[in-house]
């Protein structure tokens, strides 16, 4: 009896020391870690002239990144007084299948008080899972940089 028991014993020893080292059980995680990285720059036409210019000035912009399912971050960053891109907003998320990640960038009317005559847009980029599967895989990270492109007209 002590024979077979060391067996069982030595058996249970080795198929638990061999299912160790197998990847397959290992518990993978079912998303992918993507960090956005979102800036916005402002642009004024002009139909009257065809005039394109920036703002003299600094601009205030809301920025928000939004991932399916409510998480989201928000900030106010500004236009260079030369114009040109705003600060960087950067959000990190866990991106489960087939969830998008959206960019917004509104103006804040308020820094505009010397355009009043233009009407400005918002806008909106939205980054789609495709964006990041199947050229990632589950576990891994990725990053995305998003230019949003805020128009005034008159």
């Amino acid at each position: 009896m002590k024979g077979k028991t060391l067996v069982v014993v030595a058996s249970v020893l080795l198929v638990s020391l061999g299912l160790c080292g197998c990847d397959e059980f290992e518990d993978k995680p079912n998303y992918i870690t993507v960090t956005v990285i979102c800036s916005a720059k402002v642009t004024l036409y002009d139909s009257g002239t065809g005039e394109t210019t920036t703002p003299s000035g600094v601009v205030k912009v809301n920025i928000e990144i939004i991932k399916a399912g409510g998480e989201r971050v928000s900030e106010v960053v500004l236009t260079p007084e030369s114009g040109g891109e705003t600060a960087e907003v950067s959000a990190t998320f866990k991106l489960y299948k087939e969830q998008p990640i959206e960019c917004i960038g509104n103006p804040v009317l308020s820094s505009l008080e010397d355009y009043s005559g233009y009407s400005f847009s918002s806008a909106v980029y939205t980054i789609p899972w495709t964006n990041f599967y199947p050229a990632y895989d589950f576990g891994d990270s990725a990053t995305e940089r998003i230019l949003l492109l805020i128009e005034g007209w008159k």
